[in-house]
């Protein structure tokens, strides 16, 4: 087995925000040695500190590039608030190589699906309002005389 550092180059989630009895969807990768055998934990940590789920990976490095995803699903009845997804990487003697957390929102009721968000709103909007007055000014400019 190969030796030397690994970390995590990204954790990403599919979304910021989740309700009870979703599951979360964790991207990660690791950049590590070739032919070095990592171990990566990947757990969900309620607002109170409390783990509620865990998955556990073992992987050699093939290409110094190793993507992979993990579902955490979340209680029924879980408590609201700020979440996070704590992912640690190991080498094959369990040393620590890595940590990364990556915070997100636990929410009751869930916002219906294909609803935007407040920032997507605050986009149309904006977009909304560059189209009135880009409108507003072609005619004007259309109606003066030069």
């Amino acid at each position: 087995m190969g030796g030397g550092l690994a970390s995590f180059r990204y954790v990403t989630l599919d979304k910021p925000v989740y309700c009870g009895s979703q599951c979360v969807k964790v991207t990660e990768e690791i950049d590590a040695n070739p032919s070095m055998a990592v171990s990566v934990e990947t757990t969900l940590v309620d607002p109170n500190g409390n783990t509620t789920n865990q998955a556990n990976r073992s992987l050699t490095a093939t290409s110094g590039n190793e993507p992979f995803t993990e579902f955490l699903c979340l209680p029924a009845n879980p408590d609201l608030g700020t979440w996070h997804v704590q992912t640690i990487c190991y080498n094959s003697s369990y040393v620590q190589q890595d940590i990364k957390t990556v915070d997100f929102t636990v929410t009751d009721p869930c916002p219906p699906a294909g609803v935007p968000m407040l920032s997507q709103w605050g986009l149309i909007i904006f977009g909304c309002v560059l189209l009135i007055f880009g409108g507003f000014y072609i005619m004007k400019i259309g109606g003066s005389s030069v």
